[in-house]
């Protein structure tokens, strides 16, 4: 009876230590991976910053007041004040165009 007893005592044992150090394990892969986890959160929060920094950047070089200042000052262009002129025409006559093209490309 005592073999049984110290048989069953050892069994329950060696399970109770399997379930602690498995335990530990999963609680220390757990630690590691939240760790992972920051550091990869941190890393895209300072991705997107960059990225914020690029787009701010692109916004200030491809505004229309500096690329107007460069075209006037480098390039010697004016900036046209009045409106272009509109002829207008006819809707029968872009009709007759039309017809006219198409022969014309058949």
């Amino acid at each position: 009876m005592k073999k049984t007893f110290s048989t069953y005592f050892v069994i329950s044992v060696a399970m109770a230590l399997v379930f602690i150090f498995s335990y530990m394990l999963l609680l220390s892969e757990n630690k590691a991976l939240a760790k992972a986890k920051l550091e990869k959160q941190n890393l895209l929060s300072q991705k997107q910053s960059d990225l914020n920094d690029v787009l701010v950047e692109l916004q200030k070089l491809s505004s229309e007041d500096r690329i107007v200042r460069y075209a006037e000052e480098n390039l010697d262009l004016e900036r046209q004040i009045k409106k272009v002129d509109v002829i207008p025409i006819n809707k029968k006559q872009i009709i007759q165009i039309n017809k006219l093209v198409k022969r014309k490309y058949e």
